[in-house]
């Protein structure tokens, strides 16, 4: 595709993944039965409003509805296709019609965050405008983690771009309070699919709570309240991914011993000690920065318009507005990060050492979000003005970018005021090596060259689909890289 047709916004949207369901031997673990006084009925449920724009006609996938999908999954999975581009499509049928809208949503989130190798879920109403199911493209080659022949290995994490992805999939999952990160839903080549569990904190009061674990009564072995479970610590984030504030039910670094004891999905005891290592490694925690960086500039940005593209704006759980939910819930977590890395001296020298570098790849991943919604937009059968609210102007990422650079700067200001104090009676002058902040000229050029590497990426898009991550991996690292080469021009101040 022409780089002028990509800037008429001629671009079509390419949906990614699949709702593949690995082989399951704990079916049961289906969250139908709650100890936690969470179940929930259809009168909790009110959808007052026409399906929002990410929502399709089940009547577009053929497939067999005498089918009754795969015994292994605690919800009617069947495959289909699409007779128009005979594209392979799998059916996720749930009689939860919020949860239907919900899942869509944190599946769009995790392709907007991670931008290739996600699915991409649609919610399907069928012909009396009922949600019923959700549909994803299929992955290719699908395999996971689960199988003892697809495990974890050492091998595979020494590749630099297997393992870059591997730790920026489990920031990911971090930062959405992924609840159910384990080894059925993580393909052997990095792909990610049901969304169902993500934003756990918010998410159970649609799902119901994890049986035997949320909110039980006192006695019990296991208890956990999800609305504090997922709380940002500092510690968690200096020796990430060895989490252990956090409490998700399944996460790869995380021992195994109560999970194992529920179910077969957790990763095995040596996966798990590979994942431990990940710690050691020199770039694991700016990996980590950029992600969480991503989701404060950018992400959070136009969180409230993405909810509303995916769940209709007058959907309520038990009296309460679903997409006010997700939105207090984001904000809350984003003021914990605003809260937390300006104080990390580790992150500090992060902004130091890739100022340049940060500001260009979210830039990047700004362009290509703005440019894939803007098509979605042309293509959609239904318009709502979400989707102009949700494109962002490359300068608020620059704008929110100096808003973090000044809040170090307070942190830093205030610790070296304290200890000069403390200890000499009054301030030292602070040092000469200082973060920058980003002038006007200076965005003005990193807008420039992150839209043109973001055409690039798009144009490979338009041609290789979104499923590769690893194309899009290699074409942004190069083109970053220079960046990162070239002479700073940054202002101090």
């Amino acid at each position: 595709m022409a780089l002028n047709s990509l800037r008429n916004n001629e671009a079509k949207p390419l949906a990614s993944g699949s709702l593949d369901i690995e082989a399951n031997d704990d079916a049961d673990e289906g969250f139908v039965l709650v100890d936690s006084g969470e179940d929930l009925h259809e009168e909790d449920f009110e959808i007052i409003e026409s399906h929002p724009p990410y929502s399709l006609p089940l009547a577009q996938i053929s497939y067999d509805e005498s089918d009754q999908g795969l015994g292994n999954s605690s919800h009617r999975v069947v495959c289909g296709n699409n007779p128009k581009d005979q594209s392979v499509h799998f059916l996720k049928f749930n009689d939860n019609e919020a949860m239907l809208y919900c899942e869509s949503f944190m599946g769009h989130l995790y392709s907007m965050s991670l931008l290739y190798g996600v699915t991409r879920c649609y919610v399907r109403y069928d012909e009396n405008d009922k949600p019923v199911a959700l549909s994803s493209l299929e992955i290719p080659n699908f395999n996971t983690f689960k199988h003892k022949d697809s495990q974890l290995t050492q091998e595979s994490l020494k590749d630099p771009a297997y393992r870059t992805r591997f730790i920026r999939l489990l920031a990911v999952l971090f930062r959405m309070h992924e609840d159910d990160a384990h080894c059925g839903n993580i393909t052997t080549d990095l792909q990610i699919f049901d969304a169902d569990c993500a934003f756990w904190d918010v998410t159970c009061k649609v799902k119901g709570g994890r049986p035997n674990v949320d909110n039980v009564l006192p006695g019990h072995l296991i208890s956990r309240d999800p609305e504090t479970a997922f709380q940002l610590h500092e510690q968690d984030i200096i020796h990430f991914p060895n989490i252990t504030h956090a409490k998700p039910w399944y996460f790869p670094s995380l021992d195994a011993v109560a999970t194992a004891y529920f179910s077969n999905n957790p990763f095995t005891p040596q996966e798990t000690a590979l994942v431990k290592k990940l710690e050691t490694c020199p770039e694991t925690l700016d990996i980590c920065f950029y992600e969480f960086l991503d989701w404060m500039l950018d992400i959070s940005q136009r969180f409230r318009p993405l909810a509303q593209l995916t769940i209709p704006g007058k959907l309520t759980v038990k009296g309460e507005n679903v997409i006010k939910m997700y939105c207090a819930k984001n904000d809350m977590i984003n003021c914990e990060y605003w809260a937390v890395l300006p104080k990390m001296p580790l992150f500090h020298d992060f902004l130091k050492r890739n100022s340049d570098r940060v500001i260009h790849e979210i830039l990047v991943r700004c362009h290509i979000r703005n440019m894939r919604l803007i098509a979605d937009k042309k293509n959609a059968a239904v318009r709502h003005e979400a989707f102009d609210n949700a494109v962002i102007d490359p300068g608020r990422v620059i704008f929110m970018y100096n808003e973090l650079v000044h809040a170090v700067k307070r942190s830093q200001l205030m610790t070296f005021s304290f200890a000069s104090f403390s200890i000499f009676g009054s301030v030292f002058a602070r040092s000469e090596e200082d973060i920058a902040v980003i002038d006007e000229g200076k965005a003005k050029e990193l807008t420039e060259k992150s839209y043109v590497v973001a055409l690039k990426m798009m144009e490979q898009e338009a041609e290789f689909g979104t499923a590769c991550w690893s194309r899009f991996t290699q074409v942004s690292q190069a083109e970053t890289s220079k960046v990162a080469a070239a002479k700073s021009t940054v202002t101090k101040v």
